[in-house]
């Protein structure tokens, strides 16, 4: 009798692969063919043979299915298969196989990606690069440089944009010699990836690129110039820029040079306060109030009297935002304004100033026939406390918008002290729900151990919520 022996490892690992289905009488479906390959996953080098079977499969489907499977389970074993791939008849399948090489590690596969780059099907080509680009692989800038001249626009384009990606020294000879693509949004692209890579020498080729004819490359000097330090040197072109017919790109100027303030930009922001579009002078207010130049509040508070409602609420935001109480008396000067969303920026701006003397405005503004006006005002007293604080939060408490009485508990958050406590508490025990159980959570926020006995007899109220909110605030403050 002949004794049972162990079969060899790699022998049973063979055995326990699907095996892709033969029947010369049948075509097995395209979908099982695949549906075999999926399940030849995670079983590394023994999976090569029905792997490389299923490449020569004559549908698409399986050949993509297979291609992506093998450079996952062979590795670099098989970049050979998959620089085949890359003349397949069918171009999904070809790009597939050059989205894969890039996966793979080594030598091999990066002579095989070069191979993609070079292909003769520009959308291999062009996938390839993004792809590239996408895994910030600096190992191809040239080869990806080589593409910005490219006979198709598209594969360019996409060349641009991968070379953006990866961002090394390297890519900025093609970045230049791609600004002067003829395509529009790629030679604006490559202005744009160069204010990326912040090159000072590009700043005489990205100034003569602003009488383009094509908006969208003016604007993308727009963006770069001031990146680049162009302004001081390049005043008269900075200056075009911010006068020129296309609002996208004086909007696109300011925006730059509100992300990269200097002294020397005041001349152009003064400019551009005259312009006839509502939305640049906004973007002129956001430009200003970075500006170093203490001059520059000056023209952010010229705003307040512009004849846009929205301009002007912005302009009086920014002074608050600025912090400089100097600006006090321009920010109080809105506060009869006949647009409500002016006079709630007013109050806004005056809380973020923290001055004692904004407080009777704020008093005033409290009165205000409108409630997100008066809401605001209560908000900002909170910010700015003292004893005339706590007056204009009772006005507050008193409020027949429950949106104002809600606001003024939160200011007394912010207040604090017995004052706060014992309105906080009177509050508690009588007002619509919502409120009661904010006033509640805001004694429990202030920690204030006085408020422990108020806290434990509400413990004792008819409604769940507030006997709940109670006890939370007890142990907010610890006892």
């Amino acid at each position: 009798m002949t004794p049972n022996r162990a079969l060899p490892a790699v022998l049973l690992l063979a055995f326990a692969l699907p095996v892709l289905a033969e029947d010369p009488g049948t075509e097995v479906p395209a979908s099982v063919r695949v549906a075999e390959i999926v399940k030849l996953r995670g079983k590394g080098p023994a999976a090569a043979e029905p792997l490389r079977a299923a490449l020569a499969d004559p549908r698409e489907a399986v050949r993509s299915a297979a291609v992506q499977t093998i450079a996952n389970e062979l590795g670099a074993a098989a970049v050979p298969d998959l620089l085949a791939r890359l003349d397949d008849t069918e171009e999904s399948v070809a790009v597939n196989a050059a989205l894969a090489l890039v996966t793979i590690p080594g030598d091999d596969a990066a002579a095989a990606t070069r191979a993609a780059l070079t292909n003769a099907r520009d959308r291999v080509r062009s996938q390839t690069a993004a792809a590239l680009g996408d895994r910030r692989d600096a190992r191809f800038v040239a080869e990806i440089g080589a593409l910005t001249g490219d006979s198709i626009a598209a594969v360019r384009g996409t060349a641009v944009s991968a070379l953006r990606a990866i961002g090394t020294k390297e890519t900025f000879p093609f970045l230049m010699q791609a600004t002067a693509d003829a395509s529009a949004q790629t030679a604006a692209d490559a202005v744009d990836a160069l204010g990326v890579l912040r090159d000072p020498r590009a700043a005489e080729r990205v100034a003569r690129l602003a009488a383009s004819e094509s908006p969208l490359v003016r604007a993308a000097v727009a963006r770069t110039l001031p990146v680049l330090g162009g302004v001081g040197s390049h005043g008269p072109v900075v200056m075009g820029l911010i006068g020129d017919a296309d609002e996208t790109v004086r909007m696109s100027l300011l925006q730059s040079l509100r992300d990269h303030p200097a002294a020397d930009q005041l001349p152009i922001l003064a400019k551009a306060a005259s312009d006839a579009s509502p939305a640049v002078r906004r973007m002129l207010v956001a430009a200003a109030r970075q500006n170093p130049a203490p001059a520059a509040l000056d023209l952010v508070a010229a705003r307040l009297k512009d004849a846009d409602v929205k301009v002007r609420a912005t302009a009086a935001l920014a002074l608050g935002a600025a912090g400089d109480k100097a600006r006090l008396s321009a920010v109080r000067s809105v506060a009869k304004d006949p647009d409500a969303s002016v006079r709630a920026a007013c109050a806004e701006s005056l809380g973020e100033l923290r001055a004692a003397e904004g407080l009777g405005t704020l008093e005033s503004l409290a009165k205000d026939a409108d409630p997100t006006v008066r809401s605001r005002a209560v908000s900002a007293a909170g910010r700015v406390g003292g004893e005339q604080a706590f007056a204009i939060v009772d006005l507050g408490l008193k409020d027949k918008e429950a949106l104002v009485r809600l606001e003024a508990v939160r200011a007394l958050g912010t207040l604090g002290g017995a004052p706060a406590r014992q309105r906080l508490v009177a509050v508690a025990k009588k007002e619509q729900m919502p409120i009661r159980l904010a006033a509640i959570q805001t004694l429990g926020a202030l920690k204030d151990k006085e408020a422990l006995s108020a806290l434990r007899e509400l413990q004792k109220d008819p409604a769940e919520a507030v006997r709940s909110a109670a006890r939370r605030a007890i142990e907010a403050i610890g006892a």
